[in-house]
């Protein structure tokens, strides 16, 4: 008997099951589900030792920090400062947040990061336009246009 699995609360369903009843989130098979539990765990002990390797000024910083990180393979939290708050009071913070990675990764983290601002200093980096994004047919993840196959379901979308 083939089982299918929620990605979000873990629940275990039949195979010509096809939504959590739940959730409303399309089911995974159990390989893609145990996959992801195996890659949480390891986050997760990873997140037991998450140090801080760069200051943000921004939420678009952030954002091209974050992604050249995960493009190297490194996992990356990012926290803002804007809801810092001790017993109701808010607390400043010099810039807008802060990079965290595992304590196993600050080196290659910081190198990265060195790198990418040297390129922006250089004008050798520029940050492209907005990516078109559509839904797939099968499972209505936001993917790229020039997708070729659905990252989250696995299937050929020239096949839709």
């Amino acid at each position: 008997m083939v089982l299918k699995y929620c990605p979000q609360c873990g629940s275990e369903y039949n195979d010509e099951i096809e939504v959590c009843y739940d959730c409303e989130e399309r089911l995974i098979t159990q390989g893609e589900f145990q996959k992801r539990k195996e890659e949480e765990e390891r986050f997760q002990e990873d997140a037991k030792s998450l140090v801080k390797v760069f200051i943000l000024k921004n939420w678009f910083e952030a954002d091209i920090i974050k992604g050249e990180l995960e493009r190297e393979g490194i996992p990356v939290l990012i926290r803002s400062f804007r809801d810092t708050a001790y017993d109701g009071i808010y607390i400043p913070q010099k810039g807008w947040g802060e990079v965290r990675v595992p304590e196993k990764d600050k080196k290659r983290a910081e190198e990265t990061i060195d790198a990418l601002e040297n390129a922006f200093e250089k004008g050798e980096v520029s940050i492209p336009e907005k990516e078109e994004l559509i839904a797939c047919p099968y499972c209505e993840q936001e993917i790229s246009l020039e997708s070729k196959v659905c990252p989250l379901c696995g299937k050929k979308l020239t096949d839709a």
